[in-house]
């Protein structure tokens, strides 16, 4: 089965429609923030970075984070929140475990 389908499928399981839209919108915004913490955060360490820039970059992780956090808040829709916070869990952490075993795997083949 496709990545993708596997996940709509767990946000469906036990789900309404409008559950399931929340779990998979909420998590692609989560997926989508990702890459900017990492930005903020790489900007901060630069060498050449002036005082003013680390501090918009710690701004700007910070404002990320406060976003991702926001995204595992459950909306109206949501009626179980345990399950929504296990949906949203999953549907972050596998494509995210995924993407770091991929990174791992180049990296040590690169290094052959």
């Amino acid at each position: 089965m496709h990545k993708s389908a596997a996940l709509t499928a767990l946000s469906l399981t036990g789900s309404t429609v409008a559950e399931a839209y929340q779990v998979l919108l909420r998590a692609t915004v989560v997926l989508n923030l990702v890459p900017f913490v990492y930005t903020f955060l790489a900007l901060m360490t630069l060498d050449t970075a002036r005082r003013f820039e680390r501090g918009a970059g710690a701004v700007g992780a910070m404002v990320t984070v406060g976003g991702i956090l926001a995204a595992f808040l459950p909306g109206e829709d949501v009626t179980s929140v345990a399950v929504f916070e296990l949906k949203m869990a999953t549907g972050v952490g596998v494509p995210m475990a995924i993407g770091l075993w991929l990174f791992r795997r180049a990296r040590a083949a690169a290094r052959n």
